[in-house]
């Protein structure tokens, strides 16, 4: 029988939250529609009938016509802002993504959701049904009781239970009394006025002494502060206005019978079509949304696991003469992401209707003997000559499973994960499902779901071979379809010599480049870690001292009660939970009077190093090499550029003292050196080439310093006579611009006033018209084609660039700015690291690429060998690509990182 539970959403509440909580970061699809609000949305939705199940739902909203209210106090809600036109037109798509969900929407003329939900909650409790309100309004609150639970969405997606005990800690009184407690203090959020002066702390104070509102109303001597009590008297009128705003309508007439909000079965295939018009793909990975079992499996899937089975594998992959013939690989490993990962298993098809898959390393199972599948596998990955054109889905990782004799390289392939990140580099989800669900329109199950998930979850080999075989035989198959649909892509958007020519060689050369790793200096770090907490210490008595008194420094709460209510320092606003803002930009503005702020700014800096870096390393030495070996991330950043995680190597300080000291930890082995080569300035010349300003070019092919050639053009003085200031506030615009810098931050950055800051760029573009002409001609560019693009023709969609917020629209504009320039930049240092990989080996056989950050590649080689290689590596980079200034590479040797820096 079903549960008689019934759950009502808040919608308005639910969208609203949505939207603000993606605010910083909006989202759009490729038709430039604003999703996030949506996303937001349809993604709470989806949890919730996941998680809850919702025998009797309905979303409830208010209505689009004055209320009751707004007649009763004409300033009800006056306060409130239009809705954006960014969250408006989301509003229908939302409505009929609910219409897709069989969800029943209620709105009645006149009456707010607040009034909808207490009426029929109460009319559900009489009826026997506990309630659920999936909303965070405190008006909403005096509903909660022995059968109404509040679920109150929480960052993330969750929703957390609230019952009458979770109401009286968050808010100070019991669920009955609420509506006396908004009464006094008001709400600002709906404009209701309150008794001025009274805040929650006094409200609660004067409902320990009353009955209720209205027994106040009708004697206030019980209140034994005389000048509280005269100040009730004398807003008598506003008090009673308020109760009657606050107070909900327990009885109104609802059209829907609760017979008629039991759940219905969803519309898949519409939800589905909203999701993947909207690209929300994530969502696409919801239960609820999954088609019944077996309607992905139609291929045949043999399990190969005799010999019999293997010798007919191989007359049907390599006994074929002719074209280049597809062949998908999709391996099962443990762990699924890892330098050391153990392939289980691993499918393998010709075609769209049959594959195979063959056990390797399963428990209780019959495998394929080791030594026959190495030989299979070390012919399929790698030798060009055999007819194969591999097809597969994060390929690299695939090299990294593959041990066998040879694999470290790829011949003719295609990567799936790559190819659709240089088809729309803004998508965050590449996952092999949401590939098949965007490409195809078909849903899968995924590898990852394999061994299950919570208690029930197995090791990845516990999974049989007749459970995985047919999810990665079938997936396998599928990507011979995909294959043809993502390469019509990558032609239609004319990226296809791009991805055959440096995203598929670059996959052999990043797994190269993590299977090498970098050595660490643990006693360096141990020392280190010893000194820098002994400075932590310091910093921190420092502190304790300035504030007179002892405090968490690593409390955000705290530091926002020393600095801004002890101490008195200008506070921002608060944040939307109350507590004081504290993060660095508050900070580092705070840095500028109060030295309390400077240190504490010193303290995590110091801490951030020693927690992300000092003492994290070591722990993350592989022990079989004894070398740390980061992932490098092909497929993350929308700019092109690599990204490395685990550890991330990239984001190590290089402007402090203390963030150089951390490169001393890398090391070359005994008797080894290692080599920094850095494209020197490679962003400017990348604009001198593209806007070929004169002045900037000329400066480039005399090898002038671009910086102090700046600030002699821009403060009209000759090169001489340019003071370390002048040169520091050139180089701050001439970077900083690339990034879109406006006159605010570059007030903040230079110290100076904002207005000669203004006055600064205004000069810099006077000297240099040919860079403005360029960079208003970038943003022309990507507004007639909707995307900016590299030298080398890699595209980044602007959905937002004609956008009608403005904030929106100019961070768009900054982006169409730079990505011709940061864009080139990443390809050029990847050409290079294609032809180094290349040529090396025949060369210099000894030498090992070990490391890659933004415009800087790191070797480890001989001493002997180190003068030799530094030539030739600078001449092999300088001419990676040909610009109309000389790309200029600098080149160190050091025993660590650091010294050759």
């Amino acid at each position: 029988m079903e549960k008689k539970e019934l759950y009502l959403i808040d919608g308005y509440a639910l969208i609203y939250r949505a939207y603000f909580a993606l605010m910083k970061n909006p989202l759009t699809n490729g038709a430039g529609q604003p999703t996030g609000a949506f996303y937001g949305f349809a993604g709470y939705m989806l949890r919730l009938l996941e998680s809850y199940g919702c025998p009797y739902l309905a979303v409830v909203m208010d209505s689009p016509r004055p209320t009751f209210r707004h007649l009763m106090y004409d300033k009800y809600k006056a306060n409130r802002e239009a809705m954006p036109e960014e969250l408006r037109s989301q509003i229908p798509i939302i409505r009929s993504f609910i219409d897709a969900c069989n969800i029943p929407t209620i709105i009645q003329e006149g009456l707010e959701a607040d009034d909808l939900m207490a009426s029929l909650a109460l009319s559900a409790v009489d009826s026997g049904f506990d309630v659920f309100l999936v909303t965070r309004d405190k008006d909403l609150m005096q509903l909660v009781g022995p059968h109404v639970t509040m679920l109150a969405p929480e960052s993330g997606g969750t929703l957390l239970p609230m019952n009458a005990a979770h109401v009286k800690n968050k808010m100070g009184v019991e669920p009955q009394r609420i509506g006396d407690y908004l009464a006094l203090i008001g709400d600002s959020s709906d404009n209701i006025p309150g008794i001025p002066g009274v805040g929650p702390k006094t409200a609660i104070k004067i409902l320990e002494q009353i009955d209720s509102v209205d027994a106040l109303l009708a004697d206030a001597s019980s209140i034994t502060n005389p000048k509280l009590r005269e100040k009730i008297e004398e807003n008598r009128d506003l008090l009673l206005l308020s109760r009657q705003l606050v107070t909900l309508k327990t009885d109104v007439p609802i059209v829907y019978t609760l017979d008629e909000l039991a759940r219905k079965e969803a519309n898949c295939e519409e939800c589905e079509k909203i999701l993947r018009e909207m690209e929300c793909t994530s969502l696409l990975k919801s239960p609820l949304l999954a088609r019944r079992a077996g309607a992905q499996n139609s291929a045949d899937i043999v399990v190969v696991d005799d010999d019999e089975k293997l010798d007919m594998l191989t007359r049907l992959l390599f006994e074929k003469s002719g074209p280049e013939r597809p062949c998908s690989i999709l391996s099962l490993c443990d762990p699924a992401a890892s330098i050391r990962s153990r392939r289980i298993g691993i499918a393998i098809a010709m075609d769209e209707k049959s594959g195979f898959y063959i056990p390797l390393c399963h428990e209780s199972e019959r495998n394929l003997a080791s030594d026959k599948a190495a030989t299979l596998l070390g012919r399929l990955f790698c030798s060009p000559n055999n007819g194969i054109r591999l097809i597969g889905h994060d390929l690299k990782q695939e090299l990294h499973c593959s041990l066998e004799p040879g694999a470290s390289r790829l011949g003719p392939a295609f990567d799936c994960m790559v190819a659709d990140y240089l088809i729309d580099p803004g998508r965050r989800d590449h996952s092999l499902p949401t590939l098949i669900s965007q490409w195809l329109g078909n849903r899968c199950e995924s590898v990852e779901s394999l061994p299950g998930s919570g208690k029930e979850r197995c090791s990845v080999q516990s999974v049989p071979a007749q459970k995985a075989a047919p999810v990665l035989g079938s997936l396998a198959c599928t990507m011979i379809t995909l294959e043809r649909k993502l390469r019509s892509m990558l032609h239609e958007r004319r990226v296809l010599d791009l991805f055959d020519t440096i995203e598929m060689p670059l996959v052999s050369v990043l797994a190269g480049l993590e299977r090498q790793g970098v050595k660490i200096d643990c006693d360096f770090l141990d020392k280190l870690s010893i000194e820098y907490r002994e400075r932590l210490g310091l910093i921190a008595a420092e502190c304790y001292a300035l504030a007179s008194e002892e405090f968490n420094i690593n409390s955000p709460k705290q530091i926002g009660e020393v600095l801004f209510d002890r101490l008195g320092l200008p506070a921002p606003k608060k944040t939307k939970t109350g507590a004081h803002a504290t993060g660095i930009e508050v900070l580092e503005k705070l840095a500028e009077k109060y030295p309390i702020a400077r240190r504490i700014l010193d303290y995590r800096e110091l801490q951030k190093l020693l927690s992300t870096y000092i003492d994290a390393l070591p722990a993350q030495i592989d022990p079989a090499s004894g070398r740390v070996h980061t992932c490098f991330n092909q497929t993350v950043t929308a700019t092109g550029r690599l990204s490395s995680t685990d550890p991330n190597l990239q984001n190590i300080p290089v402007r402090t003292d203390d963030g150089k000291r951390i490169r001393n930890a890398f090391i070359a082995d005994e008797g080894n050196v290692l080599i920094s080569a850095d494209y020197s300035q490679i962003e400017l010349r990348i604009l001198a080439h593209l806007s070929g300003d004169p002045l900037l070019v000329q400066a480039f092919l005399e090898e002038r310093d671009i910086h102090t050639q700046t600030a002699s053009a821009v403060y009209g003085i000759f090169p001489e006579m340019v003071t370390p200031e002048m040169r520091r506030a050139a180089k701050t615009i001439n970077f900083g611009l690339i990034y879109g810098m406006g006159p605010i931050k570059l007030a903040r950055q230079i110290n100076v006033s904002f207005t000669e800051a203004r006055r600064f760029m205004e000069v810099y573009f006077r000297q240099f018209p040919t860079i403005k002409n360029y960079m208003d001609s970038s943003v022309e560019s990507a507004r007639r084609l909707g995307y900016a693009q590299t030298l080398l023709g890699r595209r980044r969609y602007l959905p937002d660039i004609n956008a009608d917020n403005r904030i929106i629209r100019e961070a768009a504009e900054r982006i169409a700015v730079n990505t011709p320039v940061q864009g080139s930049a990443a390809d050029i240092i990847k050409i290079a690291m294609i032809d180094i990989d290349r040529s090396m080996p025949q060369l210099f056989p000894r030498v090992k690429m070990v490391l890659q950050v933004h415009d800087e590649l790191v070797f480890e080689l001989p001493a002997t060998d180190a003068d030799q290689f530094c030539g030739w590596v600078v001449e092999r980079m300088s001419r990676a690509q040909s610009l109309s200034v000389p790309m200029r590479v600098d080149a160190k040797i050091g025993r660590n990182w650091n010294e050759a820096h």
